[in-house]
Formats: structure tokens, C-alpha cells, sequence
């Protein structure tokens, strides 16, 4: 029964993809999207509660997270998938246990909210932002300024758009008529990922955002600097304005997937 795997294990353990639960109505929908990462991608999945939200949950939240181990067996045969408690809230959990994640699933607003300060720490994974379950469509969006310097958000988009058979949308924000990085980065991939069809746009603001990636199956974002070194996006930022209105699961991204 899934009340034997609800355990209380150290993060020292933790590999693969994981799902921070938070009690919320929509940490279902990213347990399912996770779940079918890992199926997809043959890793295996970790639910993990943060010890402080566990004791304020009501009956209801603890019977239907105890529930949801065995319905993502059921939904996904084969899938490896485990409990685990560990101590702290949302954003220590995902700061602490991220580094020997491949990715982590949170669920929005509680997964990752917006606050003015301090500024919101970093993960050291992709970190996926759920509100609903995945729109049945077979295109991936990536949001890229122009003077983005990082491969990493450019090339999981590549990646995860090559493993799951999906057309790549690429929109540039604010593109102006200079050569750049982050132009340069998708031209590069674009030859590594012969099977992805590609689709490039320019956007002249963050302001279009929403309408333009409406309907993706994933939009992938990434944290940058400008080429004075300052932190120009950041994830706050990103989630609580630009994706304000983005139903679709929001892939954050500063760093590579680990091994």
C-alpha cells in the first residue's frame, strides 16, 4: 500500500525527476506531467512533501496524496515511483535536493512565488511550473532574448523537443538587427536537432508573451545576464509577470540537466 512508501528519507538519495507536492489543487496536474517525462524518458520519479506543509494539511490533501503514488502506477506501468517527506518548506527542498535532480515539477503559486525580497533562490535543475495538465498539442515554445549568453534553456528545449517527436517554436524578444548569442545558439542547435522543426518569431516585448505560446505543450524559459554582467530576468519575474497568464507547464532553466 502506498502508506508504506510515505517515508520520511534524506536527500542524499534523490536522483532522477522529482515533484515537490504542496497540498494545492494543481499539484496533481504536475505529478501527472512528471510522470510522463519520466515514463518518456526511463528515469524514475520522486514525490516529494516539504515537512513544514504536511502538518497543515487537511484529511482530504493527505488522503489524496497518499492516493497518488499508486495512480501514477496504475496510469504508467513499469514507472518507478516513490514517496518521500523531507524536512523544510517548498523553496529549501527544491534549493537543497535540486543539484541530484534531472528536473523537479512544482506546482504554481506555492512551488514558486513571487516576492519583491529576498530574491528568489535558484535550482540547480530545469524546474517545471504546473498550473494545469499539459495542452494536447506538439509544440514546444522558447522564449529567448536575444542577448542571451547561456546554451541551456536553448538546448533542453532542443532536446526535449527531439524526444518527444514536437516542433520547436522559438520567439525572440525584443530582437533587434545586431548579431547575437542567443540567435547564434538556436542556429547551432538547429544542426544538432536535424528531426525538430523549427519556427522562429520575433516578439518586440515580454508584453505578447502569453498569446504567442497559448496552447504549448512546454515553454521553456531561462534566467540571463546582459552584457554588463547584470542579472537581467530572473524566475520571479518570469513567473509572476511575464507567464502571468501561461497555462502551459513553464520549464525555468539556468543550469544543464544533471547526468
Amino acid at each position: 500500500m502506498s502508506d508504506a512508501r510515505e517515508t520520511t528519507m534524506s536527500d542524499d538519495q534523490l536522483c532522477g525527476l522529482a515533484v515537490v507536492l504542496d497540498g494545492s489543487e494543481h499539484e496533481v496536474a504536475a505529478a501527472h506531467w512528471a510522470a510522463n517525462w519520466a515514463e518518456h524518458s526511463h528515469h524514475h520519479l520522486s514525490l516529494i512533501e516539504p515537512r513544514e506543509l504536511v502538518s497543515a494539511q487537511t484529511s482530504y490533501q493527505r488522503h489524496r496524496t497518499r492516493c497518488l503514488a499508486d495512480e501514477l502506477r496504475c496510469t504508467h506501468p513499469g514507472l518507478t515511483v516513490d514517496h518521500r517527506i523531507l524536512d523544510g518548506g517548498p523553496d529549501a527542498v527544491i534549493c537543497r535536493v535540486s543539484p541530484r535532480c534531472t528536473a523537479m515539477a512544482v506546482s504554481r503559486p506555492s512551488g514558486y512565488r513571487h516576492q519583491a525580497a529576498p530574491r528568489l533562490a535558484v535550482p540547480q535543475c530545469p524546474l517545471v511550473v504546473v498550473t494545469d495538465e499539459p495542452a494536447d498539442t506538439q509544440t514546444i515554445s522558447l522564449l529567448v532574448d536575444p542577448r542571451q549568453t547561456s546554451y541551456a534553456p536553448t538546448a533542453f528545449a532542443f532536446a526535449y523537443a527531439a524526444s518527444c517527436g514536437s516542433d520547436l517554436q522559438a520567439l525572440l524578444i525584443g530582437a533587434d538587427s545586431e548579431h547575437s548569442p542567443g540567435e547564434d545558439a538556436i542556429r547551432q542547435l538547429a544542426i544538432c536537432y536535424p528531426s525538430v522543426t523549427l519556427r522562429t518569431s520575433v516578439l518586440p516585448s515580454w508584453g505578447g508573451v502569453a498569446d504567442e505560446v497559448a496552447g504549448s505543450q512546454l515553454v521553456v524559459v531561462g534566467s540571463w545576464t546582459d552584457r554588463q554582467g547584470r542579472h537581467r530576468i530572473d524566475h520571479g519575474f518570469l513567473v509572476a509577470q511575464a507567464m502571468a497568464d501561461v497555462d502551459s507547464p513553464v520549464a525555468l532553466i539556468t543550469h544543464e540537466p544533471a547526468a
